[in-house]
């Protein structure tokens, strides 16, 4: 007696088994994206704070040698350059007037950094802000409002 294939059964997958193993695919592949945006998110904020300890230490510097703080960077300001960094006066090289807003950006080239430095880990630039007391009217960007000592 010969055993002949029934000629109705097939030998592949049956759609419940394929429908089983793409539902197992997707979860997989879920899990996997899930995790690594929670890395590369880990990675953001690990990055971000350790340039916020670089500008911290930047600004310390700057202001121990010229007893003064650098005015924000004004990308859009006149006569500066978008993004060259350097801080904004009301006259331009002037360290005697006065700031030409007190929010911006990070003068990254006044404190001698690059400008990867001021970029936190999603590539915005960090805002910098200088206030002066308006009680006492010291201006913490010009050396005269700091003591010797």
């Amino acid at each position: 007696m010969h055993l002949y294939a029934n000629p109705f059964r097939s030998r592949g997958f049956s759609l419940v088994e394929l429908t089983i193993v793409l539902v197992i695919i997707s979860l997989l592949l879920t899990m996997g994206v899930s995790a690594l945006t929670v890395q590369l998110e880990n990675a953001a904020h690990s990055s971000t704070q350790r340039k916020l300890e670089i500008i911290k230490a930047a600004l310390t510097l700057y202001l121990g040698k010229f007893r003064r703080l650098p005015c924000p960077d004004l990308p859009a300001a006149a006569g500066n350059v978008a993004g060259q960094g350097d801080d904004n006066r009301t006259t331009p090289g002037s360290v005697t007037t006065t700031c030409s807003a007190i929010v911006g950006t990070v003068p990254y080239i006044d404190l001698g950094l690059s400008r990867d430095a001021v970029l936190d880990g999603w590539e915005n630039f960090f805002t910098y802000a200088v206030t002066s007391n308006a009680l006492d009217t010291a201006d913490w960007t010009r050396s005269t409002a700091f003591a010797v000592g």
